[in-house]
């Protein structure tokens, strides 16, 4: 693992806050709500952006943002597994695409209808640190980093629990016929935590600011041509061509609105100006981060009470998997995220951790090929590899088989899911014929030191072995397999990517346009340049009609299956365990009254949590 560097004091407060003392969230008796002053292992884990290694980490984090942050579709997609609103304890189990029976792969939240009450503090495990603080055009941010710009910031649009978009701390937006110009309008009278407006002209800043050279997120918002204040909450963008999804990418990093005093400050990053639901009060690297409830938030509950509930929350970065569930179970954190199979097949089993689980619009567990590296740049050596590639055997020792076996890289329920989408299945004679006839196949198989991944990466070395080729496998730090895939400068290796509820999230990793030669800087890893997936994007981003988009999402699939540009194996699953005293963990209300989606990739929103006395 990648030292992480210091890039900040070791504590950092903010002079908006006078200290407050830390008592127990599970000792503190919390208020009723309306009272006179009432007053609380990714399966394989992302090798994207958690380390600040070099200037080329901040490429491969646009599309990291955009894949975390975007989704879009104008209605709820058939097939999906929707919790609904009254968020019912289990969903049918569903099958893997074999057929293999599966556990639920969403446990939602039970909500309870009690009356919330305010007070107290909790600390949340993390999965990892964010050491590039939090502003969103610099920031490289992961899942968690998410959670904790869903507690200061306000994203400008929202995912539904339908998987449609709408506007939160915007009110609304327009566009012109072809989609081409947009005009966002802000809500009224929303004030950033130190108290200036949350207006058209910090709209307007942070689009300027999002778009500079040099900047994460400029490749992302690559067809922002034009920014241009047009009234005191309103903001026009002029595009270089239509964009149907635009208000997709406004839903994560792109969306989340800092205060002009943060951009202003050159350490702003490290202490976040929003208009979230907390207040940053401090940071101290690699140990903690603290917010505070910001007592002039916007929201308010369904009975008007003022949001949040909570007091404060401690966000604590525990990147070992068995570290952060040892802390859960002996009360030292209260809630905490989890993406490895095995863990959450562990917590299942026990009955004193409250357990939600969610895998929809979710990632895909696969080996990265790269398409312009001889052999793999021959479609029937990617081809006969994948036949070799027991993805439920693998599932099985990896995953207690609890992830449902992936035939492409949309989860059911997601865009462009298709039930049968001609992806090689396991066959090893197969395989090995088409190796033999390839002739001698000799691949390198990158992996970090991390356990899980290094387990995994074995046992698909062992299978392809089986199937005559000759397989090393290559242990590397976090950064260093950055950059090689970058420039190409790798053969093959384990991801997890491409959740999100838009096909349109995929461009920036799929796109002939974001490919390049090896040893030429590009976000498209694979080097996958297929003029029918091309083709599709095309459809998907001008296409005003849902239809259309899910039927450009299905050709992708197709194009993926017929040409084998990756390996898929499994779908994830996320789970967030905790105390069972907290209660609405997961929920949060839309402003038009919709619910969300509660866990959307391993972070939600803890606005609408509370603690039972």
């Amino acid at each position: 693992m990648v030292p992480v560097l210091a890039l900040a004091p070791p504590t950092v407060e903010n002079p908006l806050h006078r200290s407050a003392p830390r008592w127990s969230a599970l000792h503190h008796r919390p208020r009723v709500a309306g009272a006179v002053d009432g007053t609380i292992r990714g399966a394989f884990m992302r090798y994207l952006g958690r380390r600040r290694v070099s200037a080329l980490v901040g490429w491969i984090a646009v599309v990291m943002l955009l894949v975390a942050a975007c989704g879009g579709s104008d209605d709820d997609q058939a097939g999906d597994t929707d919790t609904g609103t009254d968020s019912p304890a289990t969903t049918e189990a569903e099958e893997s695409a074999d057929g293999m029976a599966l556990e639920p792969s969403n446990v939602a939240e039970e909500w309870s209808d009690e009356t919330p009450v305010y007070g107290g503090d909790i600390v949340y495990g993390l999965e990892a640190e964010t050491a590039l603080g939090f502003s969103p055009p610099t920031t490289q941010c992961a899942v968690s980093c998410l959670m904790i710009m869903r507690a200061i910031f306000d994203p400008l649009a929202i995912e539904t629990d339908t998987g449609e978009i709408v506007p939160n701390l915007l009110e609304s937006w327009e566009h012109n016929d072809d989609y081409s110009v947009w005009t966002l309008t802000m809500r009224p009278d929303i004030t950033f935590q130190d108290g200036t407006p949350a207006d058209g002209t910090a709209l307007a800043r942070h689009f300027d600011e999002l778009r500079k050279p040099g900047t994460i997120t400029a490749a992302a918002i690559k067809p922002l041509t034009g920014v241009e204040q047009t009234g005191p909450l309103t903001v026009k963008l002029t595009l270089d061509g239509p964009w149907v999804e635009l208000p997709s990418t406004l839903t994560g990093q792109l969306g989340y609105l800092p205060a002009p005093a943060q951009y202003d400050d050159p350490d702003g990053k490290l202490h976040p100006i929003g208009t979230g639901p907390f207040s940053f009060v401090s940071w101290t690297l690699n140990d903690k981060l603290v917010v505070e409830r910001n007592p002039n938030y916007w929201r308010t509950d369904a009975e008007g009470n003022q949001l949040p509930y909570l007091d404060r929350v401690e966000f604590r970065p525990m990147p070992d998997t068995q570290s952060r569930m040892n802390a859960l179970e002996n009360g030292e954190i209260d809630a905490m995220h989890v993406g490895q199979g095995e863990f959450i097949a562990d917590l299942r089993q026990d009955d004193d951790i409250k357990l939600i689980e969610g895998s929809r619009f979710g990632e895909t567990n696969y080996v990265l090929l790269n398409n312009a590296s001889p052999p793999l740049d021959d479609v029937s050596v990617r081809r006969g590899l994948a036949q070799c590639t027991d993805a439920v055997t693998l599932g099985q020792l990896q995953n207690s088989g609890l992830f449902p076996v992936a035939n492409g890289p949309f989860q059911p329920g997601t865009p462009g899911y298709l039930e049968d989408t001609g992806f090689p299945t396991f066959d090893p004679e197969a395989g090995t014929a088409a190796l033999e006839a390839y002739g001698p196949v000799t691949i390198e198989l990158g992996a970090t030191a991390d356990p899980h991944t290094l387990r995994a990466s074995e046992l698909i070395a062992q299978m392809w072995e089986q199937c005559g080729a000759k397989v090393s496998i290559k242990q590397i730090d976090q950064g260093s397999l950055i950059t090689d895939a970058l420039l190409g400068n790798f053969q093959a290796f384990i991801f997890r990517n491409h959740g999100g509820v838009s096909v349109d999230n995929q461009y920036i990793w799929w796109s002939s346009a974001t490919s390049g030669d090896i040893g030429s800087l590009a976000i498209n890893f694979g080097r996958i340049e297929d003029p029918a997936i091309d083709a599709a994007f095309d459809q998907a981003r001008m296409s005003p009609e849902a239809a259309d988009r899910v039927a450009a999402a299905e050709d992708i699939n197709r194009a993926f299956a017929n040409e084998v540009h990756n390996i898929w194996f499994a779908w994830t699953i996320w789970a967030v365990a905790a105390d069972p005293s907290l209660q609405n963990l997961t929920k949060w209300t839309a402003p038009d009254g919709q619910q969300t989606l509660p866990i959307l990739n391993g972070r939600h929103f803890l606005t609408e949590a509370w603690i039972e006395p």
